[in-house]
């Protein structure tokens, strides 16, 4: 069963080591109005550093704390056992202490774990209401505590209302989704399952899904599906939010088969666009990428940070080399592994970012 993990990250590794179309319209919001930020004069900086030295707990708000009984964790249950995490007075110690919460995906979904979203606006009905959730993120912040949702972008659902549309060829919504007339037999990256999946209609069309066919991988070379982003996390941020932890950024484009599935040019110009609609918003917006790969591949998700203070894609992305480097080094006995990994960050990463060291995630294997 997934657990809540205490996640210490936003501080430099380096110093601190350690269902209908009427409701798919209404969720894409008019995705013709474009909400980009044009890059040049007047660009917005980030507005972190605050943040350096911070302490997040990722919270599986399914198991943390069950209010009413049902057997399954809610906002009312987390609200009331807020003072555990911090009671917003620092002259008492019998909290943890952490400065912030991320958690794991709260928006509507038919699974537990939330990663197979389909809608955006909604607030899980087993976790609550969206007023539950509003009064959740008010008592946080009245004790200091800033709030990151995660926000999967990759894909939705495949109950999702732009997939059901989608799944019809002639249909609107076609083109927010990846269809082809065959299956070129691609695999995943990391594994050998399949990345195309037959359609749902068996019309004899396929879908790219690069985690399975019930995610099926929305196009991001589609103009609207990228409004839609857009526009989705600006509502959450007009709604209180004090950022988003972004699933799976790494697979926004794929090129081809293989490692072409993986970190393409395109990826990247998207998430200068996407963090310039979340910077021009909220300079203090928190944005962190889940990029599960080596140092060297991380450190172009940071983007230019000449051009933009603290980097024009993802001002912080999680440290997995750091992870399984300090996990390392306490098996062999020996620091070797993490003074590997930060020697690397410090000759790759751009300067000035902020890193997001963690120990384990609802991924990987518990170490308690």
């Amino acid at each position: 069963m997934l657990t809540d993990a205490k996640m210490t990250f936003f501080g430099l590794a380096f110093a601190a080591l350690l269902a209908t179309l009427g409701a798919l319209e209404i969720e894409a919001e008019s995705a013709s109005e474009s909400v980009a930020v044009t890059a040049g004069e007047g660009q917005t900086d980030w507005r972190h550093e605050e943040l350096r030295g911070d302490v997040f707990y990722q919270v599986f708000v399914r198991s943390f704390a069950d209010e009413d009984g049902d057997g399954v964790g809610d906002f009312a249950g987390l609200t009331d056992r807020l003072d555990y995490l911090n009671d917003g007075d620092p002259a008492t110690d019998d909290d943890l202490g952490v400065d912030g919460l991320w958690l794991m995906p709260m928006f509507e979904s038919p699974s537990y774990h939330g990663y197979d979203v389909v809608d955006y606006l909604s607030v899980d009905e087993e976790y609550g209401s969206n007023a539950d959730f509003a009064r959740f993120l008010k008592a946080a912040h009245e004790r200091g505590l800033r709030v990151i949702v995660d926000f999967v972008m990759n894909h939705t659902g495949s109950g999702h209302p732009w997939f059901q549309a989608s799944s019809v060829a002639d249909s609107p919504y076609r083109d927010w989704y990846v269809w082809r007339a065959d299956d070129p037999g691609w695999t995943q990256p990391w594994g050998s399952g399949p990345t195309w999946h037959r359609s749902p209609r068996g019309d004899g069309t396929f879908f790219y899904g690069i985690f399975w066919s019930g995610m099926p991988d929305l196009n991001f070379s589609h103009p609207p599906v990228r409004e839609a982003m857009k526009r989705l996390a600006l509502h959450w941020l007009a709604a209180g939010v004090d950022g988003f932890r972004l699933d799976a950024t790494r697979h926004l484009f794929a090129g081809g088969p293989g490692e072409l599935q993986n970190s393409q040019p395109d990826t990247y110009a998207f998430l200068r666009e996407f963090s310039a609609a979340v910077r021009h918003e909220d300079p203090t917006a928190i944005l962190v990428g889940e990029n599960w790969t080596s140092t060297e591949k991380i450190a172009p998700f940071f983007g230019d940070t000449d051009r933009v203070v603290g980097g024009d894609q993802l001002p912080m992305n999680f440290n997995f080399p750091i992870a399984d480097a300090i996990v390392r080094g306490l098996r062999d006995g020996t620091a070797f592994w993490v003074m590997e990994v930060l020697d690397a960050m410090a000759e790759l990463y751009p300067d000035g970012v902020i890193d997001a060291p963690f120990l384990r995630n609802h991924d990987q294997m518990r170490l308690a």
